[in-house]
């Protein structure tokens, strides 16, 4: 599989990887269960990004008085929503 970065990121090797499973994850999963209107793209930073947010602010709130109540299955709702709401009905 070629590199998951095409441009200079400063990403480290573990987070590269990472993204490169959950690339492969999105694109295998989603052929001809893709809405036609998402791009790929898109689709991909978005998770990336809603994944990141949520790890982060739970990392947060464990570590200091940040106020990020929810749990791992609400995360889960999250992802499933966010991922439903892309795919063709």
């Amino acid at each position: 599989m070629p590199a998951p970065f095409a441009f200079p990121v400063a990403a480290s090797a573990p987070y590269q990887h990472a993204w490169g499973k959950r690339q492969t994850v999105l694109i295998g999963d989603a052929k001809g269960e893709l809405a036609p209107n998402i791009p790929i793209q898109a689709l991909r930073w978005g998770f990336m990004g809603t994944i990141e947010g949520l790890l982060r602010d739970q990392h947060l709130a464990r570590t200091t008085r940040f106020p990020a109540t929810f749990s791992e299955a609400d995360s889960r709702i999250i992802f499933s929503t966010f991922l439903t709401a892309c795919l063709t009905k």
